[in-house]
């Protein structure tokens, strides 16, 4: 690999960093914030007495999240955007349990934001989410990794659950 084309992957996994960065931080802060903040936001007061949730799933979703980012980065070889210049399926880390921890993550932040703000509409907002990641999902994310993995996805698949963890660990998948 040439020293351009090295210096041209890095690029593209730098500005794939950048904008994960950008949307997490702008759907995940900025619109929750815009949305708690209308006036026409509803509150639902049967979630007071468990508000005290909604940090810790903030912080345990954030800490998914940078954990997943983290795994991908160091053992895709690629930023966590399709068509980023992604080398190895990733297998390791929460990636042995679900096969899309880093949306689970996100859930758990938007859940977590939701209930701490006592919002019937963050807890909407988090809905349209789920329905967007399922079938971006099935309809996108899957049938790339399918094309470009092969085999080695299938069983993956075949061994690790799309969207509710296992808790014992999986086979050895080969990537």
């Amino acid at each position: 690999m040439s020293k351009a084309e090295t210096t041209q992957g890095v690029v593209k996994n730098l500005i794939g960093i950048l904008a994960c960065a950008v949307l997490v931080i702008f759907l995940g802060v900025v619109v929750p914030y815009g949305i708690v903040s209308s006036e026409n936001h509803e509150v639902i007061p049967q979630l007071t007495s468990i508000r005290f949730l909604g940090p810790f799933l903030i912080g345990l979703g954030i800490l998914g999240y940078l954990l997943c980012f983290s795994s991908f980065l160091v053992n895709a070889q690629g930023a966590p955007v399709l068509g980023a210049a992604q080398k190895r399926l990733v297998v390791k880390g929460l990636y042995r349990y679900v096969r899309n921890p880093m949306y689970l993550s996100w859930f758990l932040i938007l859940l977590g934001e939701g209930i701490l703000f006592r919002s019937f509409d963050l807890l909407f907002y988090l809905m349209i989410w789920i329905v967007f990641f399922h079938l971006n999902v099935v309809f996108s994310e899957e049938p790339y990794l399918r094309a470009t993995f092969g085999e080695s996805y299938e069983q993956y698949c075949n061994s690790v659950p799309r969207w509710i963890p296992r808790l014992k660990r999986i086979p050895k998948v080969s990537t």
